[in-house]
């Protein structure tokens, strides 16, 4: 019977030479070492950022960015990764960063889980939001249809909100607004831009309000709006808080909704688990499911 090694032989010899060095400085040892690959997927650059004992090494967390390699030695050869192995690969795998054990003399690498590649953004054209909300968008279309002939009033600082909120949406970070009473902030902030931006990535939006009385009135005159404005918002959900237990009422919504899409990734499951059985303890809360639709997704 035939052994096969385990392992690759994608180590470009920049990258397997700085691996063997360090390996052999420390005795042998296990050394932990953030890597890039090229783009054929070979290692070709490696950095050390810890050192073990012969049969362990700490894998620090937030050491590797995403898009990078996290790589570790076995000193007995054997590439197969462990369960501690496993463990550690499947929470890095959710940071956007890959897992890979090699053995001592750097020849061979177990690629656990390759980096993950990053999802195209589909970014949303601001004109197309500032249309949206002007004198003669669709948002005016949909407002003359349930109010009659009454004008629709154009807002120069919703729509200059609208586009800072796209921007933030297309560009990614974190953006931080402030405006008075007047300007429209809600259809400034989900009337075009974020759930466009949901829609055309196949994201969710998540938007959160510090009252009941407004997560409500978003529901029952933006969100109503917008879908009248053919918004592309397909399904909505209101997720209500009594006692800090808005969570426990999302999971509990989210258990009963059978096979359409979840709320929450299947990777997290067992941290969802967790936290419903915390919130088992907390009293008062419900959750409402609506018939018309939206998206949830993150903002960062």
């Amino acid at each position: 019977m035939t052994l096969v090694e385990a392992g690759e032989a994608r180590l470009l010899p920049k990258a397997a030479a700085a691996i063997r060095t360090q390996i052999r400085l420390h005795g042998g040892n296990e050394v932990c070492f953030v890597c890039t690959v090229d783009a054929d997927g070979n290692v070709d650059t490696a950095r050390k950022v810890a050192a073990g004992d012969v049969q362990s090494v700490l894998a620090l967390p937030g050491v590797a960015e995403r898009g990078e390699l996290l790589v570790h030695n076995h000193p007995s050869g054997e590439l197969t990764p462990s369960d501690a192995d496993m463990q550690v690969a499947f929470g890095l795998h959710g940071n956007g960063v890959g897992f890979a054990i090699v053995n001592n003399d750097a020849t061979r690498i177990y690629f656990v889980t390759e980096i993950p590649t990053g999802k195209t953004i589909v970014p949303v054209n601001p004109d197309d939001v500032d249309v949206a909300l002007g004198p003669y968008g669709l948002i005016a279309q949909a407002m003359k249809q349930v109010h009659g002939a009454r004008n629709y009033e154009d807002r120069p600082s919703q729509r200059g909100m609208a586009a800072e909120v796209t921007a933030a949406f297309n560009e990614g970070g974190v953006a931080l607004l402030e405006a008075g009473t007047g300007v429209g902030k809600s259809l400034g902030y989900l009337g075009a831009g974020s759930c466009a931006w949901a829609a055309a990535n196949g994201e969710r939006t998540v938007v959160s309000t510090n009252t009941i009385t407004l997560q409500e009135q978003l529901v029952a005159k933006g969100f109503a709006l917008s879908t009248s404005a053919r918004s592309p918002i397909s399904r909505c959900a209101l997720r209500c808080s009594r006692d800090g237990a808005t969570i426990c009422a999302s999971i509990a919504w989210n258990r009963r909704r059978g096979p359409e899409p979840a709320l929450f990734e299947n990777n997290v499951t067992e941290e969802v688990e967790k936290i419903r059985r915390v919130g088992q303890a907390h009293a008062g809360w419900f959750a409402v499911g609506l018939g018309h639709g939206a998206a949830s997704r993150r903002v960062g």
